[in-house]
């Protein structure tokens, strides 16, 4: 899907930075992004859930899906429309369960994907 609409991918760590603002190879300009996602980390619980949004919507990224596995039950939000600095749409499911992810997106997200394997 990516390549049918011209996309670039990046897996893995990358910095966010407002346009204007310093950039170096690992970071990326927010203007330039479609969707962004933030996975919560164990003591950044209130930063990952409450400010990131807001630093994404600030920076008009269309779309952002928190997953979310140190709440009980996992789960996993896509946050969509920014307007003045904040998400106007949020939609949460279990993870595991399905989640659609809005345009410029636009697919089915089967959030199994982020349940973790047995080793």
């Amino acid at each position: 899907m990516a390549d049918e609409r011209g996309w670039d991918l990046w897996a893995g760590t990358v910095d966010t930075c407002l346009p204007g603002s310093r950039q170096s190879a690992r970071e990326l300009f927010t203007d330039g992004l479609v969707m962004v996602g933030e996975v919560v980390s164990p003591g950044c619980e209130r930063e990952d859930r409450e400010k990131k949004p807001v630093i994404f919507a600030g920076g008009r990224v269309p779309i952002m899906i928190l997953i979310d596995p140190q709440c009980d039950p996992a789960q996993v939000t896509v946050f969509s429309e920014p307007e003045n600095g904040h998400y106007t749409k949020n939609t949460q499911v279990d993870m595991g369960k399905p989640l659609h992810v809005p345009e410029p997106v636009d697919f089915e997200l089967d959030t199994a994907i982020f349940l973790e394997r047995p080793r």
